[in-house]
């Protein structure tokens, strides 16, 4: 068998011309109106963040030592897309979490766990202050529900009313818990712990928080609809924990208290057989994992259409510590591309990339860690490509353009109706240390007649394991420009179409923006925003 599975490999990189750049050309088209089959118009905050609890500090700081790196990372991002990132604070930790009022450090880590995550913290008000970091962004916040003890609710209570007084207007939701369909496993739930118990627990603390502290609140917020329910681990096709049956069977929107559901996602987890190739940079892999949220999505819009449907905890690897080979590294970030652009694709109103000091998938470390510095890691170049793929238009529509190959994706995006976008994404894996030069793979796009140039922007890098010198429209983002980008190459070009086709080159592991200018089009882009300066950059 192996040396079938060999040939038929031989005979893809062959076919697709990744090796031999002589042989024919891969032929991407997409239809000049947006066609059935597109998604929904996508919301600007699309690509959104997580934060767990006990690093929040670190990201945001606090109102007397803001961290200024993370909210200049977070405008670039807005200044793309006219739209703050969504941040969600939670996770794990969240599940660990007591408010302490008269606590004078912002947050305690009172006893330290495995996989980056502690098993006891404490909070006080200065960790709350955190939020004013970034002023833009609508909040989710996670409450604790796996204590089960008497003061349970009133420490969620609690938290709940210092967390609105510092997020006020911005708060998107509450939260309550945290992957409780992993209670029994966590030892903080009996064996016998069913979903019907969790959205009892679930509907006792929503009302104890809405009669006790959003009743009366000053902002305008909706004090009865404004809980992100239950973000489960288990994935859509979990037995005992599952969208549909807690909508279903256990009714937890029975009151209509729902304003999302979240459900977690990773793309791998840790363990011997992981590879770069296989696991990340692979268009079926990522598809595959993502396409079983099509049957939730569809129980909501036909039984609950007013909730939204989230990935409200995802990365690359559920055990967070290690394999930087595989989650920190250039590879990774053409990962987060299409991992984002195809679940865009289904129709996910947002997914959030979950973050820590010292996991190995973050999009940037935002304080000195172990002597050395801040620093941007490879997958913000994701959320960078993606935010610019997403741009300003109001009427923003993407298309998954099935290649039916695993290691080539390409999208096109629509905005008022019309093709604006493709983007393609060569998963093909090379590496600064492969004994031969880098392939080179020619693409032939489809154009309308009334487009009169286009603008080819590359992601790009030395290799797929590289961590540094990376570019995203010839620009780099670093803690040395406190995460503005510095234009340090100046590789985009401007192409014109021949006969209603764009033959354009991209290398192996590398991925491209191709915007289709019109002469009439606003800005030159069709609308897009294309910043050059500050934090726009």
């Amino acid at each position: 068998m192996a040396i079938y599975r060999w040939l038929y490999n031989i005979f893809l990189v062959l076919s697709l011309g990744l090796i031999d750049t002589s042989s024919a050309e891969l032929l991407i088209s997409a239809p000049e109106r947006v066609p059935l089959g597109a998604s929904q118009i996508v919301d600007h905050a699309f690509g959104s963040f997580s934060f767990a609890v006990h690093v929040f500090a670190d990201y945001a700081g606090n109102s007397t030592i803001p961290n200024l790196f993370s909210r200049n990372l977070i405008d670039v991002l807005t200044n793309k897309t006219g739209k703050a990132p969504y941040i969600r604070v939670g996770g794990t930790s969240a599940d660990r979490t007591n408010y302490i009022p008269n606590q004078t450090q912002g947050l305690v880590i009172q006893q330290e766990g495995p996989n980056g995550i502690p098993l006891a913290v404490t909070v006080g008000p200065v960790f709350f202050e955190g939020f004013l970091n970034f002023p833009g962004s609508k909040f989710h916040y996670d409450l604790n529900l796996a204590q089960n003890s008497s003061n349970g609710i009133l420490n969620a209570v609690a938290e709940a009313k210092i967390a609105l007084k510092y997020i006020g207007k911005n708060l998107e939701s509450f939260e309550i818990g945290n992957e409780c369909d992993l209670y029994v496993s966590q030892s903080v739930r009996p064996p016998n712990y069913t979903e019907l118990d969790y959205v009892t627990e679930w509907t006792a603390h929503a009302s104890d928080v809405t009669e006790q502290v959003l009743a009366l609140n000053e902002y305008g917020l909706n004090a009865w609809t404004i809980y992100q329910a239950l973000t489960y681990a288990g994935g859509a096709n979990a037995e005992n924990f599952s969208l549909i049956s807690a909508f279903n069977d256990s009714r937890i929107n029975a009151q209509q208290r729902v304003k999302s559901a979240s459900l977690h996602h990773y793309q791998a987890g840790h363990n011997s057989a992981l590879r770069l190739q296989n696991d990340f940079m692979n268009h079926s892999a990522i598809s595959g994992n993502l396409t079983q949220y099509v049957a939730p999505m569809a129980y909501l819009r036909d039984h609950d259409p007013n909730v939204t449907f989230v990935i409200g905890e995802s990365n690359s690897d559920f055990v967070n510590l290690g394999i930087p080979e595989y989650t920190g590294v250039f590879g990774n970030a053409l990962w987060v591309c299409d991992y984002l652009l195809f679940g865009m694709s289904l129709n996910v109103s947002r997914i959030y990339l979950h973050q820590g000091t010292t996991f190995g998938y973050s999009a940037w470390v935002p304080v000195a860690v172990n002597g050395s510095a801040p620093q941007v890691r490879p997958p913000y170049y994701g959320n960078l490509l993606v935010a610019d793929v997403v741009g300003i238009s109001p009427s923003m529509q993407v298309l998954n353009v099935d290649l039916g190959i695993w290691n080539v994706s390409a999208y096109a995006t629509f905005e008022d109706g019309t093709l604006a976008k493709y983007v393609v994404i060569n998963f093909d894996k090379w590496n600064t240390t492969t004994r031969y030069p880098r392939p080179t793979h020619q693409v032939s796009l489809n154009i309308p007649a009334d487009v009169t140039t286009t603008k080819v922007e590359y992601l790009t890098a030395p290799g797929a394991e590289v961590d540094q010198n990376i570019t995203w429209r010839g620009l780099s983002y670093g803690f040395d420009s406190m995460g503005i980008g510095v234009q340090v190459t100046n590789n985009t070009k401007m192409l014109t179409p021949v006969n209603g086709v764009l033959n354009v080159s991209i290398q192996s592991t590398e991925a491209i923006v191709v915007t289709l200018l019109r002469a009439n089009a606003s800005n030159g882009n069709n609308g897009t925003a294309l910043p050059t300066s500050g934090a726009g950059r």
